[in-house]
């Protein structure tokens, strides 16, 4: 019976230490080590090659993953390039629109105050008789004396015209009728510094010559106030590389730009002046000086 016990023990203990080396070597084929592995390849080069491969796979994949996190950086950087730009742009923008309205500010301040002054003028006129204001309006040109007689009461307004030679006063009555408020002077007047735009104007902005039909310009300013007319022309000549004329109609002023025989490089150089500052700009028909040269593509006399 002893012999039987032992010969049962060991064999339940020769079972229990082969399962355990079956484990063993079943776990070791499940989760090899890197070191295993290399081991394991050092004797077999099937086994080598295959792990060889996939080291160049997971490599390969890597190598595409820094490219393509490089491709976003790029990405990132041009995107981040564009928005200073941007920014860069409208912060200009809008110190060109600061600057603007400070000179509006200070024309409509000086507007004000000239206001003031020709209604004190004006009153100072309504207490004259006529052969006393006779030899003041002798040295004044016509806008002056337009702009007083439009302060002046409805009962004193006509010694203005009978203090005035004829002719004169036949001229301001047609500028009154008309409804213009242009400077002009006697042919007699000496000129006055500042009191006209460089060059001659006509009612359209025209040369005197005989000019081009069919043509385009881009409008900048239409109102009636001569002084910003002025101004805005002023501008537009600092900022854009094409001709800029300043002409009336009726009581309005107006800047224009360009000399365009095409209405689709008129919208263009448009869309440019807007970016310019000239948010009002808008393409308008007009007729061009005579041609002294070609044009080239930007409307400028070559």
């Amino acid at each position: 019976m002893k012999k039987i016990l032992t010969g049962v023990a060991v064999a339940v203990g020769s079972f229990l230490v082969l399962v355990g080396s079956i484990f063993a070597v079943l776990n070791f084929l499940d989760s090899p080590t890197e070191d295993v592995q290399l081991e394991a390849a050092a004797r077999s080069d099937e086994l080598a090659d295959r792990l060889l491969k996939r080291k160049m796979e997971e490599m390969d994949s890597l190598a595409a993953r820094m490219d393509s996190l490089r491709k976003q950086l790029l990405i990132r950087r041009l995107e981040t390039d564009s928005l200073r730009e941007q920014v860069s742009f409208r912060d200009g923008l809008i110190d060109g629109y600061k600057k603007t309205i400070e000179k509006l500010n200070t024309t409509l301040q000086q507007n004000e105050e000239r206001e003031s002054r020709v209604k004190d003028l004006a009153k100072t006129f309504e207490s004259m008789k006529v052969d006393e204001i006779r030899p003041i309006l002798a040295g004044v040109d016509d806008h002056t004396v337009i702009t007083i007689y439009r302060h002046m009461n409805s009962r004193t307004r006509k010694n203005i015209l009978i203090a005035l030679p004829k002719k004169r006063a036949s001229s301001i009555t047609q500028q009154l009728a008309c409804g213009e408020n242009r400077v002009s002077r006697r042919p007699d007047a000496a000129p006055q510094s500042g009191s006209v735009p460089t060059g001659k104007i006509d009612r359209e902005g025209h040369s005197p010559e005989q000019p081009v039909s069919g043509g385009y310009r881009v409008q900048l300013f239409w109102g009636t106030e001569l002084e910003y007319a002025r101004q805005v022309k002023t501008a537009a000549e600092e900022r854009l590389d094409v001709p800029v004329y300043l002409g009336s109609k009726g009581s309005h002023y107006y800047v224009r730009a360009g000399d365009f025989t095409d209405r689709r490089r008129a919208l263009e150089y448009c869309r440019l002046a807007r970016k310019q500052g000239f948010a009002d700009a808008w393409v308008v028909k007009s007729d061009l000086p005579p041609p002294r040269a070609a044009l080239d593509a930007g409307g400028r006399l070559q």
